[in-house]
């Protein structure tokens, strides 16, 4: 005779998680007073120097992270850099209109070059220690370092410069300017060899191949462009960024482009074919400018956000979802269980793979969302979402293979922000709460409000419907739960607690509801004539969500303490509890023992548990 079948071990594991720092980043240094502009390796590889809006340069250990010195100088922003080949001096340009040389060891200010009449944009070092300069003036400037002496004037653009560079063979010069040109130039006697026009968009960014046969732009139209240095002909054209390009970088096997736009985002991409490797938002704020050392291992970026970034090529490749920049808001799975929709105080509104986490889709929203509910599959066969936000309207989106549907769909506004959806069961209302009091059902089929739900007397911030759809819940920062019966509209206080009640949870019977307070507690309380069945404590904060298992057999909890409990129902025993060191801010469960959290500091996962 067989063994009974062992009850099965609660567990609670996760499946995936965002990352808030991706596992490519080595250093994140922070120092400057405003938007860094310019950033450098110095020979070693074992320092950099960057050059912000503030006027400074700062000096960095790329081991430790720590600014080892600051050059002060400049009486304007400080736009480009380079360093000498030995390392010893460095020479930065400013919107000041001059040029600064410097003494590394000491910070010293060694040579400074006058000659422009506006801002300095861009800056090349020839290896024969020749300097060009390029500037808002509309004109290039090639310089002695030895004597100071300026050596060639190149005039022909007629509107800012903002980018030049010297072929290797220190022959030729390209710039790229405001006029929506590229041009060639002979460094010998200064004569413009070739005007390239570029159609496209302006160019903020150029870099030329190790070989020197092939320029490479960047331009506002988000676009990148290769051509023939030789001829002017343009050979590709390579897409891939959802925002303009600031900067750009050439591996010295001249086998990769590294790009970076005004999105934050950096890509690597085989120059052969264009095909983009691996990618990763470095920085909250436009990339400014890249550098790879001189081994090809390790990438700089320096951005509008004040900082500098030191990152792992190698670890480019690895995945890295990144969650939300503020706290998350409101999360839903979608019906089928096969999407996630998470909205966030970032303002973004974004669709997860439930089961891999893959990023499927991010917009962003009018006004900060606030809450998020998950809709049937609407009468074009697309799945959807309500999305309550602070500035009170209620607005469907869907959502396709390729992302979300845009725009939105608004449904109805409100007076306030709307702090809480509930969708009934069948799919054919919608209700939601504002911090006016008010609680308004909607019927989605015709998308007129069906009833105005009045009695609170504080904000209401939870919203549960009854199994059937023909009554709800809804719970106030002053701690009144009400139940309505929406055939009549009328509503009567069921329970009363101590504390604002953060979160409702119906057990799928409907005989049961759970409430999760302010003050870290979870009640139990009867349906549909409420009477109190358990009162426990387990969080050391608030509770952010609580849901019951299909079955109801158990009820999980999630609060601001980075807790989560699972307790038996209607014991209340806890099985399960563990810590994960972030405050949760919201808890929402789908089918078949899946639950998905978000926490305040934007991050979002999605856990498993028995």
């Amino acid at each position: 005779m067989s063994a009974p079948d062992a009850p099965p071990i609660p567990f609670l594991r996760t499946r995936w998680a965002t990352q808030q720092t991706p596992p490519a980043l080595l250093q994140r240094m922070s120092g400057h007073a405003g938007a860094v502009h310019s950033v450098v390796f110095l020979p070693d590889g074992r320092q950099a120097l960057s050059g912000s809006a503030d006027g400074a340069l700062i000096l960095w250990d790329l081991a430790t992270g720590l600014a080892l010195r600051a050059l002060t100088g400049h009486t304007a922003g400080v736009t480009a850099l380079v360093v000498s080949p030995d390392g010893d001096a460095a020479f930065s340009a400013s919107l000041d209109s001059t040029i600064r040389g410097w003494h590394l060891a000491d910070g010293r200010c060694v040579l400074t070059l006058s000659g422009h009449t506006d801002g300095v944009r861009s800056l090349h070092l020839a290896a024969d220690g020749r300097l060009l300069s390029a500037a808002d003036d509309r004109t290039l400037r090639l310089w002695n370092l030895t004597s100071g002496a300026c050596i060639n004037r190149f005039v022909g653009h007629s509107d800012r410069v903002t980018a030049c560079a010297i072929t290797p063979d220190g022959r030729l010069a390209v710039s790229a300017g405001d006029d929506r040109t590229l041009r060639v130039w002979s460094l010998a006697d200064g004569t413009c060899r070739r005007v390239i026009p570029c159609d496209g968009g302006f160019v903020a960014c150029l870099a030329l191949t190790p070989d020197g046969a092939r320029l490479l732009t960047g331009s506002d139209d988000r676009l990148l462009r290769c051509w023939a240095l030789a001829t002017g002909d343009l050979l590709a054209v390579w897409a891939g960024h959802a925002s303009g390009l600031r900067a750009l970088a050439v591996s010295a096997d001249g086998l990769h482009l590294l790009s970076g736009d005004n999105s934050g985002v950096v890509c690597v991409r085989r120059l052969a074919d264009g095909v983009v490797e691996s990618s990763l938002p470095a920085h909250p704020a436009p990339v400014t400018c890249l550098a790879l050392s001189a081994d090809g291992q390790t990438i700089l970026t320096a951005a509008q956000d004040r900082t500098v970034a030191l990152w792992s090529r190698e670890k480019m490749k690895l995945p890295f979802r990144q969650g939300h920049s503020g706290p998350v808001n409101g999360l839903t799975f979608a019906a089928d269980g096969r999407r996630l929709i998470s909205c966030g105080e970032d303002g973004d509104l974004r669709l997860w793979d439930a089961a891999g986490g893959g990023l499927l889709d991010r917009l962003s929203c009018d006004a900060i969302p606030l809450c998020v509910a998950a809709l049937p599959d609407g009468a074009d066969g697309l799945a959807g979402v309500l999305v309550g936000d602070g500035a009170g309207r209620l607005q469907r989106y869907a959502w396709g293979e390729t992302g979300f549907v845009r725009p939105g769909v608004l449904l109805g506004a409100l007076r306030g922000a709307v702090l809480a959806l509930a969708i009934s069961p069948d799919g054919a209302y919608a209700a939601a709460a504002t911090d006016t009091w008010a609680v308004v059902v909607w019927d989605l089929g015709t998308g007129k409000r069906r009833h105005i739900l009045a009695g609170h007397r504080a904000a209401v911030l939870a919203l549960a419907f009854l199994p059937g759809g023909a009554a709800l819940l809804s719970a106030d920062e002053q701690g009144e739960l009400r139940l309505w019966d929406l055939s009549t509209a009328t509503g009567r206080r069921v329970a009363s607690f101590a504390g604002a009640v953060e979160t409702l949870a119906v057990r799928p019977d409907g005989e049961q509801v759970a409430v999760g307070l302010e003050s870290g507690r979870t009640h139990l309380l009867s349906l549909p004539a409420p009477a109190f069945l358990g009162e426990w404590d387990g969080h050391n904060g608030w509770v952010a969500g609580v849901v019951f298992s299909t079955n109801g057999t158990r009820l999980l909890s999630a609060a601001g303490d980075g807790t989560v409990c699972v307790r038996r129902v209607p014991e209340g025993e806890v099985i399960v509890r563990q810590e994960f060191g972030v405050a949760f801010s919201r808890l929402v469960s789908a089918q078949n023992g899946v639950v998905a959290l978000g926490d305040e500091a934007g991050g979002v996962r999605v856990l498993e548990y028995s």
